[in-house]
């Protein structure tokens, strides 16, 4: 007899098979040994089923209908898949299999994916849970020894199938009331809406931001020994704090402006060493947001990377919340310092890490905590180093994550703070000077200023070695003119921050503290609803910029508050904890969201229904091509919102030739008349083929010359040769 292990890809299956059973064979959708076959899920094998699947009634959206709540929600197999979602089936059937061995993602998702295949295949057989965080070899043999029933995951799977279905109910129900009630295709879900909410809260506040100009006052001191320094005029409170330090027009800083020659005196003067630590090792979000910032990859771009990285086995699980190691992990730390040791960009740190074991492990629980570890242990890198060759994004990724690792071996960055209050002898007035050096590099030196940081060099201004009871002149005064500024638009580096600590404003300490560890989406969901929100309409990204669209300001001003803030999502997220750790029954989540749903139906039903403004897209390219006038949306496109008059019957389809339009790609095709080359278009015979699409005269075209032409090479500069 056998025993079938299945995985959630095909490479990690090829990895198990790799360290447990060598000598497997290879075939088409497994690998076999004597004892033991492997094989793969694809990810979701099977989706939920669409509403009309229920009652064919579904297909036209009508509020009579609503709310649709199934009594049991049923599965449908996808077309690219049957085929291997039959093949696994039949696997796990197999009469020759004699025990299974779930070895999906460890967390609830993959958890979810095992359930589902196996429930399609009416499984009765035993089964295992092989729970991983890492693909290395030791990684696996430990894990497959330390296997438990599956029946110890029965509450992680339940809480899994109670979060799909919740979303299910809320976004079926909630997206068909809003847009039946306000004749616009609308999308609505318990995590988007909030997202979206978030950004269009942020414009909201950059558009109301009134500009205020204001003054700041700096004087110039010059000590007995001709040394010169400024100061900035302020009012200090308690505990050394600022309490103001700048007016509100320039007579009142010149109020402050006496005559010279004048003389001052060094008030208080202090000295201190500020310690910097080493940064905690990174979650999935902390990786996403560093190589938006710093590579300006997408959040979908870089968790892509990061699991082809843990899929060869160079970096360990990538959608992890937590920044922190295990007890038991952290003392195979050596043998991954090895690793980086042997390669040729991080040897000599690595080898410095080494000689600092010591002092890692004084640093206690500030990276080494069982108790902020969940289901996986923060990114880190393995024992297994990757090739030389390694290039692109995956090198990139690679190194942040191998210099947060190192970081964390080297000690705190020193710098010497130092702090001047010059006073003025006869008015009494006020100055305050700082400067701020490095003294002890540490950990830093792992990482090279950029822009955006000045720590590494210290302050500008330069400040002489002054005591309390100096007495200096005031060689002048400055008066300097700043105007205030409005909040910073959101990069997808910072939505993705203000995503994962979104609760930490919650009046409430219990939802605040299961927000803490929860936030607006999960590690792995939330690079999918940054991409679901532009995908929709209601997010465009300008460089590295999400800006909201007139579609999705209007979502958010349309929708009750509770769909728009966090605390549903934290109220869900704490029901779910509880049933996942076996606290709370199920039934009990399942009937809140039952009612939940036929709420939001009913505030929606008695709303008043709205003239939704994002119909209109006239500022795409001016509005409608041959008239001018505003284009309005329907469900498979956009047509002119004269369309009832026959001399412009003008309509621009989104699905053309089975490649659905992104709403930039429809905006491009509008401002400029053309797109670029575009891929994912299909023949009528099913061949697929790329071309550029071209507007004119109300029609569109494909342009296949522009796909046959070859990228323009690049000129090398000429050179210049003195005479």
């Amino acid at each position: 007899m056998k025993t079938l292990i299945m995985a959630e890809k095909p490479s990690v299956a090829r990895d198990l098979a790799h360290v447990l059973r060598p000598q497997a064979k290879k075939g088409p959708d497994s690998l076999e040994s004597s004892d033991m076959v492997f094989t793969w899920a694809l990810g979701h094998l099977l989706s939920l089923q669409d509403a009309d699947g229920y009652d064919p009634r579904y297909k036209v959206w009508r509020l009579d209908d609503l709310p649709i709540i199934p009594p049991e929600l049923k599965f449908r197999t996808l077309a690219k898949t049957q085929a291997h979602l039959k093949t696994v089936a039949a696997l796990l059937n197999r009469p020759d299999i004699d025990r299974v061995v779930n070895a999906c993602d460890a967390g609830r998702e993959g958890e979810l994916i095992f359930r589902e295949i196996s429930r399609y295949a009416s499984l009765s057989k035993p089964v295992m849970r092989l729970w991983l965080s890492e693909t290395t070899p030791d990684a696996v043999r430990k894990a497959y020894a330390g296997m438990e029933p599956q029946a110890a995951y029965d509450h992680l799977a339940e809480a899994a199938f109670l979060r799909q279905e919740a979303d299910w109910l809320v976004g079926i129900n909630a997206s068909r009331v809003f847009s039946v009630r306000h004749r616009q295709r609308l999308s609505v879900g318990r995590v988007q809406t909030p997202t979206l909410a978030l950004l269009v809260s942020r414009e909201r506040d950059i558009e109301q931001f009134a500009p205020q100009t204001f003054y700041q006052l700096q004087a110039t001191f010059e000590t007995v020994g001709k040394e010169r320094y400024r100061g900035l005029w302020v009012i200090m409170g308690e505990g050394r704090t600022v309490e103001q330090d700048r007016f509100g027009t320039r007579e009142e800083a010149q109020e402050h402006i006496h005559p010279l020659p004048r003389q001052a005196v060094v008030a208080d003067a202090t000295e201190s060493a500020e310690r910097v630590l080493p940064p905690l090792f990174p979650n999935l979000s902390d990786v996403q947001r560093e190589a938006n910032r710093m590579f300006g990859l997408t959040a979908t771009k870089t968790l892509g990377v990061l699991q082809e990285l843990y899929e060869k086995g160079y970096v360990s699980y990538p959608r992890t919340d937590s920044r922190h190691l295990t007890e038991s992990l952290a003392q195979g730390v050596e043998a991954r310092l090895g690793a980086l040791q042997s390669q040729e960009a991080f040897g000599p740190a690595a080898g410095q890490a080494l000689a600092h074991l010591g002092q890692f492990h004084r640093y206690g629980k500030r990276y080494v905590d069982n108790t902020k570890v969940s289901d996986h242990h923060a990114i880190i890198v393995t024992a297994k180093s990757p090739p030389a060759s390694l290039a692109g994004p995956g090198e990139q990724i690679y190194r942040l994550i191998a210099r947060r690792f190192l970081a964390a071996f080297f000690p705190p960055a020193v710098f010497a703070v130092r702090e001047v209050i010059s006073k003025d002898q006869q008015f009494q007035d006020l100055f305050r000077s700082t400067h701020k050096t490095r003294i002890e590099e540490g950990f830093q030196v792992l990482f090279p200023p950029s822009k955006e940081s000045s720590e590494a060099g210290g302050s500008e201004d330069f400040l002489p070695a002054l005591r309390r009871g100096d007495v200096v002149d005031v060689a002048g005064y400055t008066v300097h003119e700043g105007v205030t500024k409005a909040p910073a638009r959101y990069t997808e580096a910072a939505l993705l921050g203000a995503m994962e600590t979104a609760g930490r404003k919650l009046d409430d300490p219990a939802l605040k503290d299961v927000m803490k560890t929860a936030g607006l989406g999960t590690p792995a969901t939330r690079a999918a609803i940054i991409e679901r929100l532009i995908t929709v309409g209601y997010v465009q990204r300008q460089k590295k910029l999400l800006l909201p669209t007139d579609k999705g300001k209007a979502l958010v001003a349309l929708v009750p508050d509770l769909l728009t803030q966090v605390m549903l999502t934290a109220q869900w997220e704490d029901k779910l904890k509880a049933v996942e750790e076996g606290r709370a029954p199920g039934g009990d989540f399942r009937q809140a969201i039952h009612g939940f749903t036929r709420d939001i139906v009913d505030q929606a039903r008695t709303a008043p229904a709205a003239d939704f403004p994002a119909a209109e897209i006239q500022s795409a390219g001016g509005g409608c091509p041959l008239c001018g006038s505003p284009l309005r949306s329907f469900p498979k496109g956009y047509r002119c919102s004269k369309q009832k008059d026959p001399a412009c019957a003008f309509v621009l389809w989104t699905t053309i030739a089975g490649k659905t339009l992104t709403p930039l790609q429809v905006e491009t095709l509008l401002q400029k008349g053309r797109t670029r080359v575009m891929r994912g278009f299909k023949s009528k015979a099913g061949k697929p083929f790329q071309a550029a699409l071209v507007l004119e005269q109300g029609a569109v075209r494909f342009d296949f010359d522009a796909a046959s032409k070859p990228a323009p090479k690049a000129t090398k500069p000429r050179s210049r040769t003195r005479k």
